[in-house]
């Protein structure tokens, strides 16, 4: 996890679950829904170097980590998720 909310921590990525593996990642798909600048991406690659990381949207600078995306976007695009938005209370 390299995001709070809506900023970027500034003091690295947080492991949320250690992985429990082992060797270089074959035969691993790893799917996220956006790499931005890579930090996040090349530290998943350092672990599991021949995983294959597969994103929705791929801004400029992280693109080069991931292996296959969905769309490119522009580096000062910022996208919400559904899961990332409160839910709206209706009557």
């Amino acid at each position: 996890m390299s995001y709070d909310e809506k900023d970027q921590q500034q003091d690295g990525i947080e492991t949320i679950k250690p992985l429990q593996l082992e060797g270089p990642g074959d035969n691993i798909l790893i799917v996220d829904d956006l790499v931005d600048t890579g930090k996040t991406a090349s530290f998943v690659k350092e672990m599991l170097p021949k995983a294959h990381l597969a994103v929705l949207y791929a801004k400029t600078k992280g693109k080069p980590f991931a292996d296959t995306y969905f769309k490119e976007i522009s580096q000062d695009t910022w996208i919400y998720f559904p899961w990332e938005l409160e839910p709206k209370n209706t009557p």
